[in-house]
């Protein structure tokens, strides 16, 4: 029964004046909790924000009233005598208004002081108190981190008893001793021991990796809640190893506390480790290095190597080695003998070379005693070659290197011989070069700076100083680059000369260049514009002769300097930028200085007031830009041009969105611009740009700031661009009728006038614009055929062009309906239809006289009917073999040009996510909800409180870990029953795909870890192959949505998949395909192979359209073996081409009509008889005779006509109308008493194996009137038939397997997958899973048997296609060679093995070495952080909302539990953190809330 009750209940809170002035914002005064006699422990209160409850609500009073149960509220508060009256329903799920999950940080959401939030310390996030599983709440103070951790490293080798102290402030004290803190050391994991000042950190059993040559290194050293993944806090820990070290002094120096053992152990450990000899640092023998000079040796020649010890005990003197060695590609390794001498080692002489064109190379000198290191240090080897490039550069370079200069080059001293070491630069070196000089020409007062370059210019600066005319004047010199290059100050000149160096006080040595330098007299003359802003910015440009003189240029307005353009400078320009002005005034002078020479003239410049903008007219846009926008303001006329922009926000930071756009001043007030084209930073590609959207503006008009960003004041909407729908084929258009055009957004951003449509050049006035439409006024003559440009186009057909803005967009070619046109029309059809009418007689008289022949010689057939079956198996042997061959070797054709990604129809995300996770529901009633309002079902009035308050149980955490353990504990459920409820869940929790995805990794993690301990059934490497799993039947939803749209990317592999889709389904109609059973000619799977010779023979159709589309025939080509469906199907696809299957017509909707000339339209049916019953055959286009290039047409689907349809074609309910259900009730193909069968006979379709006896050879039936030759091969024959089907889609499986294992190192990586398969490697890390194998095995099952496999198996719920019965096999032998690349387990193939591992076996050798390697590629790729994953995971969650309705998913989980609620509850009940939070006495009062409507099915009981 129901039960009502009204009572009525008051308090009185009256504040002082001290509580509703003193108060901050957020704090509250509360009244006492009043109990009311209704239900149990039912109670209210109110409080009371004077300065509001947070931020958004500042200096508003707020009055809050609260209940502790869901209760219709009436809420009268009385305000100075005044009432103030609300009806509302206080529900449990009310509290989560608040904004507590937008805080991610403990520090930010204790500052929020929002008084409903709290942060959660043991879950590690923000949240109301009611929604803390472990009621553990934060609401004053963090934990914070009180310094460095004690000690900062520690040995790899230390032991497990050795702590670690990480000193934390205000960390509250665990629950129990069975939730203390866990430190992780990078990823290994340790108990941490609780105390007031911190936590002490156990060292971790396993140690991570030192890896490469270091000896130390640093991981993440965090503490953690058990119940959650984020730190508490975080420090650098440094793990170092000391047995790196295998020399003395570097263990011992090293900055680690490291000891050298000494004697017989010869190894370096750590300090606390026990050694039986150390070494103090001080007595290490060790190489003398402050006493050593450096040891230089030239290339190619004998040296010994000397140098001095310490600490150096007596030993043979055989025992000692010098070893010399280098690490670089040349991996050079030399060994001699040494000799000791008072302290000081000897290296025997050894020839040093290399051949790398270096100046100097390392080479490593270590000091060796019976094998072992004692010390090492490193000599320099070097070539003179290499060290200079001309006379004087050798001759520069340091003593030390004893390099001279012979044999043109620069050698080592010795090769050259003492004559040429001691010589001087005038005999050694060659004449000097000058190569080029810059500038070419300066001012007659002088004072350019000139740079020459060239050769062999001395080899010190005092080589030319002094030594330097140009054109005859002294050039000073003042920076000089040995050999190369000279940089001199021209003194004062005229005329023009060449450059002259005199090199050295001999004078032996001089050049003078080529080319000459002048001296010229600049003349500026007039300047513009000769206005400009106060803030600067013109660019002022000054016109005149010879000023591209001189290298330093300086222009001054009076005593205001304009900065000149760097670059190259034209002779009558001189382009700067004006600086600007405290006020405004006309400049008295411009001055230009070039080098030494100063010209004044007297050109008049203007500083204006600075611009400014008031408005602009209109205020939208399209995204695309083009608009022509008024912008009104004042003093417009300081500048000479403007460009208009697009800002991302009023505030910092701020970017720029859009490109710029153009405007005209007309006057000071007013300027027109074109609207600029949004154009998003990559910072802002989250922005849906097809809903409207407001940008701030910004003009640059020299640097005037005021006008860079106009902030709230002005502002620009963007809606999306207009979208026109093109004409379907060529338009047929009365003159007199207006032409409409359709589409959307077309009147948001545009006016009739900014429209312009143009039929060929003519223009086409439009008179009336909507936002789906708009009409123009077509002119009264067929215009020329071309486009709007006046471009010729074939055909004789005008194109329609409409412009609005920067948007241009071609509709398509039109025709005028006039009688010439239909006479063209006519006079075409009459062809056909004669061409057709004598083929059909042609044809007749052929079929006359074979039937004749075949008379005549009946006789002879009946004596040799026996003789004639053995020689047409043999002969049809003969055939098919050749056939085969033929094939192989012609047919095998590229689909590359027959194939295109036009359009690929991916399903919308709901359509996706809803076959996704209900393809496999038996029960259609729980799709009712899906995008829709959600039905309730049966239950009762208080279903909207039931729902609610079990929504809220399912934000519990806990709650839904032990909900899942439930289900899985069910041995009673069925894995069909588990991928149910994990779809429920998946469309439940979808909603927040942050907390989704937290619950799904975290039921994960917590499966793996069972596995690994034994505490399932199914062995570890079983992982994500268990059918029954409900946990792994959610990650694989989970994973796969959060993949879609790197699939739907067009850089993903959706496109690949589509194409090989295409392909294949192109490959498969090109031959015969039995449409009762599946079995195609060609195909990839031997079971649905066609092993019968069937006639396939092409011919071509002429059919015309239905109304709606073009009338003109479209050729359609089919076999004679089509059924009448297969014929349809095909024209669909033709006449749909690239269209999604949900938009086009079906089979059922249409007939074909074959208008014959001798017989008449006859209408062409898969079964002419449905009513007659027993075994019939569909008819076919050969069964109508229907010749090549007949003509058909498509007519309105009669009552009474026919169509078969095979009971596996659609899987989608889109693809069945209710009118399709109602019409076909009665349908034949429904009743037990008839059998059609299509290219095979019934009796013989079971001879589909290998075993068939050949007994069964050359039989023939008759069927109802139809002769069927049953003549079979062997069915070996047929296997080839399989090399074509694979060899033709070749490529578009090595693309579609490229792809999925990015075997292009273009191709991204997600973040979604490179996260997981990281999250598994941490998994096996934290487990003890070593076995790489095991691994693999589990990243396997994951993204190709859970995530690629179900997408192969399914492609219609990816794409918006008709699911074909022939390809399942074929996909499924694709899936299944995928498996086998990723398999790392190898078996041997033979004749024995199935045909798909022998198809596919080069293909599977080739792709396992890629597909080993794809996951230590992705491995190694960047790491992606929390932070990262969950921003692309809230991305998905913000636009998989759109259109997902999750309220039947509730409906039926909560059926569900009503019928499993007995033991839920009772784990509930035994779970700690669950009865704490009441969750069983929650749950069981949600189950009787939909119990107690006497209306409910179940009152019927009592």
């Amino acid at each position: 029964m129901k039960v009502e009750a009204s009572i009525k209940d008051a308090l009185t809170l009256t504040p002082n004046q001290a509580d509703l002035t003193g108060m901050r914002n957020g704090q509250f005064i509360t009244s006492p909790k009043r109990a009311v006699s209704f239900g149990d422990d039912f109670k209210w209160w109110i409080e009371l924000y004077p300065a509001g409850v947070n931020v958004m609500f500042q200096n508003n009073v707020i009055l809050l009233l609260y209940v502790n149960n869901a209760v219709f509220t009436k809420l009268t508060c009385k305000v100075n005598g005044s009432d103030i009256q609300s009806w509302f329903v206080m529900k449990l799920m009310s509290l989560r208004v608040s904004v507590c999950a937008q805080h991610s940080t403990c520090a930010s959401c204790i500052e929020s002081h929002d008084p409903f939030c709290g942060w959660c310390m043991h879950e590690g996030k923000c949240s109301a108190q009611s929604e803390c599983q472990t009621g553990l709440m934060l609401t004053d103070k963090c934990p914070l981190a009180g310094g460095s951790v004690r000690p900062l490293n520690h040995s790899i080798a230390s032991k497990a008893d050795a702590t670690v102290f990480v000193p934390v402030l205000y960390l509250p004290a665990p629950m129990d001793n069975t939730r203390n803190y866990e430190c992780f050391f990078g990823a290994f994991k340790s108990t941490g021991i609780w105390s007031t000042e911190g936590v002490s950190c156990k060292l971790p059993e396993h140690r991570p990796m030192i890896n490469g040559p270091k000896d130390h290194t640093v991981v993440k050293l965090s503490v953690r809640s058990p119940m959650s993944r984020l730190n508490i806090v975080q420090h650098d820990f440094t793990f170092y190893d000391c047995s790196r070290f295998t020399i003395c002094s570097t263990c011992t120096q090293s900055q680690w506390p490291c000891q050298w053992c000494g004697g017989s152990e010869h190894t370096c450990r750590a300090s606390d480790d026990t050694c039986t000899n150390s070494v103090a640092s001080h007595l290490c023998p060790k190489i003398n290095i402050d006493n050593m000079p450096e040891v230089l040796i030239a290339d190619n020649t004998n040296a010994s190597v000397s140098f001095s010890v310490v600490n150096m005990e007596p030993t043979n003197p055989k025992s000692l080695q010098c070893r010399f060695y280098t690490s670089d590609s040349e991996r050079q390794d030399v060994r001699v003998p040494a000799r000791v001498t008072n302290d000081k080692i000897s290296c025997l002489p050894n020839k040093f070379a290399y051949d790398m064109p270096l100046a100097m190379k390392n080479y490593s000198l270590e000091l060796m005693k019976e094998g072992e290191i004692v010390d090492k240090t490193h000599v320099t080897v070097y070539k003179c070659e290499e060290m200079a490039s001309d006379c004087s550069q050798c001759l520069s370079l340091d003593p030390k290197w004893r390099c001279t200069w012979c044999k043109s080059g620069c050698h080592f001293e010795d090769v050259c011989g003492p004559l040429k070491s001691g010589a001087k630069a005038d005999a050694l070196c060659t004449e000097p070069v000058i190569v080029s000089f810059s500038p070419r020409g300066g001012p007659l007062e002088g004072g350019t700076q000139v740079e020459i370059t060239g050769r062999d210019l001395g080899s010190r600066i005092q080589d030319v100083a002094g030594r330097v005319m140009v054109a005859g004047s002294k050039c000073r010199v003042v920076g000089y680059q040995v050999s190369v290059k000279i940089t001199c100050i021209v003194e004062s000149g005229t005329g023009s000369g060449p450059i002259r160096i005199t090199v050295g006080k001999t004078g032996k040595r001089f050049v003078e260049s080529k080319e000459h330098f002048v001296f010229k007299e600049p003349v500026p003359m007039a300047i513009f514009p000769a206005f400009g802003p106060m803030s600067g910015g013109t660019k002022l440009t000054i016109s005149g002769t010879n000023l591209d003189l001189g290298s330093n240029v300086s222009v001054h307005l009076d005593n205001l300097s304009c900065k000149v353009v760097e670059g190259p400078r034209a002779s009558g320009e001189i382009v700067c930028i004006t600086a600007p002005s405290a006020r405004v005034y006309d400049v008295s002078g411009i001055r230009v200085q070039i080098d030494g020479a100063v010209r004044v003239f007297n050109s008049k410049f203007s500083y204006r007031p600075d611009p400014y903008v008031d408005g602009i007219t209109p205020t939208a846009s399209f995204v695309s830009g083009g608009r022509i926008i008024v912008v009104d303001g004042r003093n417009f006329n300081s500048v000479t041009d403007a460009k208009m922009f697009l800002l991302s926000s009023a505030e910092q930071p701020i970017e720029i969105v859009s490109q710029f756009g153009d405007c005209q001043i007309v006057n000071s007030t007013r300027m027109l611009c074109t609207s600029p084209a949004v154009s998003l930073p990559t910072s802002h590609h989250n922005i849906d740009l097809s809903s409207y959207a407001r940008w701030p503006i910004g003009f640059i008009m020299d640097e005037v700031k005021e006008v860079r960003n106009l902030g709230y004041r002005v502002q620009l909407t963007t809606v999306p661009d207009p979208q026109f729908t093109p004409f379907t084929g060529i338009k047929i258009q009365s003159p007199e009728q207006p032409l409409i055009i359709q589409g959307n957004f077309l009147a948001q951003a545009a006016t009739i006038d900014e429209y312009s449509v143009t039929v060929g050049i003519e223009r086409c006035p439009v008179f009336v614009l909507e936002a789906h439409q708009l009409l123009c006024r077509m002119p009264s003559r067929m215009p020329a055929a071309t486009d709007d440009l006046g471009n010729p186009l074939n055909g004789g057909h005008a194109m329609v062009v409409v412009r609005v803005g920067a948007i241009r967009s071609e509709l398509g070619l039109i025709e005028y309906d006039d009688a010439s046109a239909l006479l063209r029309m006519d006079t075409k059809r009459a062809f056909l239809l004669f061409g057709a009418g004598f083929f059909l007689l042609a044809t007749a008289a052929v079929l006359i006289v074979v039937l004749w022949r075949r008379r005549s010689n009946e006789h002879e057939r009946d004596y040799k009917r026996i003789q004639m079956q053995m020689e047409q198996m043999e002969t049809s042997v003969r055939n098919e073999c050749k056939q085969a061959f033929a094939e192989l070797q012609t047919d095998m054709t590229d689909l590359t040009m027959a194939i295109d990604d036009a359009g690929i129809p991916y399903n919308d995300r709901a359509e996706f996510i809803s076959r996704l996770l209900f393809r496999d529901s038996t029960d259609m009633s729980m799709l009712s909800g899906w995008n829709g309002s959600g039905q309730m079902g049966i239950y009762s009035n208080n279903m909207p409180i039931a729902l609610g308050q079990f929504d809220s149980l399912l934000w519990n955490r806990q709650f839904l870990f032990i909900f899942v353990q439930n289900a899985e504990m069910d041995i009673s459920m069925t894995a069909s029953e588990r991928s149910t409820l994990a779809s429920l869940l998946i469309s439940a929790l979808s909603r927040n795909m942050s907390y989704c995805t937290d619950i799904v990794l975290s039921l994960l993690s917590h499966h793996i870890e069972n596995m690994a301990k034994g505490r399932r059934n199914a062995p570890v490497h079983l992982l994500f192959r268990q059918s029954e799993s409900l946990i792994e039947k959610l990650f694989q939803h989970w994973l796969t949505i959060c993949l879609y749209p790197y699939l739907c990317d067009p850089s993903g592999p959706g496109r690949n998949f589509y194409l090989l889709y295409k392909a294949l389904k192109c490959q498969t109609e090109k031959g015969p395909v039995d449409v009762t059973t599946g079995n195609a000619r060609y195909s990839l799977s031997e079971q649905k192979l066609l092993r019968e010779s069937i006639d396939a023979q092409v011919i071509n159709l002429q059919i015309i359209p239905t109304d709606g589309f073009d009338q003109a025939p479209i050729a359609c080509r089919v076999l004679q073996c089509d059924t009448i469906s297969q014929v349809k199907a095909k024209f669909l696809d033709m006449l749909y081409k690239n269209q999604p299957y949900s938009q086009r017509i079906t089979i059922d909707h249409f007939d074909l009509e074959w208008r014959c000339p001798r017989r008449g339209c006859v209408l062409l049916l898969d079964d002419d008889k449905p009513q007659a019953k027993g075994m019939k055959r569909l008819n076919t286009i050969a069964h109508y005779n229907i010749p090549n290039n007949a003509l058909l047409a498509m007519q309105s689907r009669s009552q009474h006509s026919f169509t078969f349809r095979s009971g596996s074609s659609d899987t989608t309910c889109s693809a069945w109308s209710s009118t399709h259900l109602i019409e076909n009730a009665a349908s034949p193909t429904a009743s037990s008493d008839v059998q059609y069968y299509h290219l095979t006979p019934p009796m013989s379709s079971g001879y589909n194996s290998l075993s068939r006896p050949y007994s069964s050879l050359g039989k023939k039936k008759v069927f109802k009137g139809h002769s069927v030759n049953t003549t079979r091969n062997i069915p070996e024959v047929y296997l080839t038939r399989l090399l074509t089907c694979k060899g033709t889609i070749q490529k578009f499986v090595a693309d579609f397997f490229d792809s999925v294992m990015f075997a292009h190192p273009s191709d991204p990586v997600p973040v979604i997958l490179k996260y997981v398969l990281d999250f598994l490697d941490h998994e096996a890390e934290r487990n003890g899973v070593t076995d790489p194998e095991v691994v693999h095995a589990w990243k396997t099952n994951a993204v190709v048997l859970r995530f690629w496999m179900q997408l192969i198996h399914n492609p219609d719920c990816l794409f918006d296609i008709q699911r074909q019965p022939c390809l399942d096999a074929s996909l499924i032998v694709v899936g299944q060679t995928l498996m086998d690349s990723f398999s790392q387990t190898e078996y041997p193939l033979g004749k024995e093995s199935p045909s798909s591992k022998l198809l596919f076996a080069k293909d599977i050798a080739h792709y396992k070495p890629i597909a080993s390697s794809m996951f230590m590629r992705m491995k190694h790729e960047p790491v992606v952080d929390d932070k990262l994953f969950y921003e692309h995971i809230n991305a998905i969650s913000k636009t998989f909302n759109e259109g997902v309705s999750s309220t039947f998913a509730i409906n039926e989980l909560l059926h569900w539990v009503k019928a499993n609620g007995l033991k839920l509850v009772e784990m509930l009940a035994h779970d700690q953190i669950a009865s704490h939070h009441r969750l069983a006495e929650r749950l069981e009062q949600i189950v009787h809330c939909t119990l107690s409507d006497q209306e409910h099915i179940y009152a019927t009981l009592n």
